[in-house]
């Protein structure tokens, strides 16, 4: 677990095979990119979609094509409302950036 303030605890979800399945446990800020047609910069879909059985990765459209979410890795908003993506390394504190600067419905 991160050990964060509240505040950026509430832009940060880690997916995991369980909250996959689960999308209640989904912060509003991940269900608007879900619900998001799937052509739009900023959306969220299976990555198997249109044939998901639920039990697979998660696909982000970005500008510059397409990012695939991995279990474990975590999904965020930074300050100007963009979904970002990384990854945990091993060592605490440090993360890999896989996507900057995505634009989401409110911009």
């Amino acid at each position: 677990m991160l050990n964060l303030p509240v505040s950026y605890q509430e832009t940060l979800f880690m997916l995991t095979q369980k909250n996959r399945r689960d999308l209640r446990t989904w912060p509003e800020w991940l269900h608007q990119a879900w619900c998001a047609p799937n052509d739009k910069v900023g959306s969220l879909r299976p990555t198997d979609f249109p044939d998901s059985d639920g039990n697979d990765t998660l696909t982000l459209n970005v500008s510059s094509g397409e990012v695939v979410v991995d279990f474990g890795d975590i999904i965020a908003t930074n300050t100007a409302g963009n979904l970002i993506v990384f990854s945990l390394t091993s060592l605490p504190g440090l993360y890999e950036t896989k996507t900057l600067n995505i634009k989401t419905e409110s911009q």
